[in-house]
């Protein structure tokens, strides 16, 4: 009975400090959920940056303007451009609802569209059929591309693809390591998470999965 009691402050000395973490971590997982704040910095701060270059052909009865400021380089009614550029692409909360929901482990996000966010057009490496632009009628030729490609890479499937998939993985960095289920939505689609060793993927589980390729 003697060696009984000891044993048995352990446990119940185990169990106490059990139960403290369960509700701790529990209140830990609230404060998650509940913190819209954090959250949306999370979301505004997963940016996706985009350094490439464009290359289309524009026609006299698509862009009037441009054509005329840029005759010199094209004896048709059509121009070939080549245009570097810098874009960035994510999730603007600032000016957009979102929803974040809770049922036991498992937490919807709710997140409108990606968007570009910002983009720089590069004037001193364009190339109009295959000639450099040496910047005639500049401020013409600079508002009318703007005007011409900000749709085009407003549109950008695989730029917005790119831009869905780092939101979700800021996300799951965020959500899973505090054992909750996430799901992900965008424009009311459920996403698809990405795959991240150690948060969503047993480490050695994937470096044999590479390995066998």
């Amino acid at each position: 009975m003697k060696v009984l009691k000891p044993v048995l402050l352990v446990v119940l000395f185990l169990g106490a400090i059990g139960t403290a973490f369960f509700y701790g971590l529990n209140k830990v997982r609230d404060g998650l959920v509940a913190n819209y704040p954090t959250i949306k910095y999370v979301v505004n701060g997963a940016l996706t940056d985009i350094d490439s270059s464009i290359t289309f052909v524009v026609t006299k009865a698509e862009a009037p303007a441009l054509l005329e400021a840029v005759k010199s380089y094209t004896i048709s009614d059509s121009l070939e451009l080549t245009v570097p550029y810098y874009g960035r692409y994510g999730v603007d909360l600032s000016v957009r609802n979102y929803r974040v929901f809770r049922d036991g482990q498992t937490i919807e996000v709710w997140l409108p569209a990606s968007t570009l966010i910002y983009s720089e057009l590069k004037f001193d490496k364009i190339q109009m059929n295959g000639k450099g632009y040496a910047g005639d009628n500049f401020f013409t030729v600079k508002n009318e591309l703007y005007k011409y490609l900000l749709p085009v890479l407003q549109k950008h499937k695989s730029h917005q693809a790119k831009a869905r998939k780092n939101v979700a993985k800021a996300l799951m960095f965020y959500f899973i390591p505090y054992k909750f289920d996430l799901k992900f939505f965008i424009e009311n689609q459920l996403q698809t998470l990405p795959v991240l060793p150690g948060v969503n993927k047993d480490v050695d589980e994937y470096i044999k999965e590479q390995l066998a390729h």
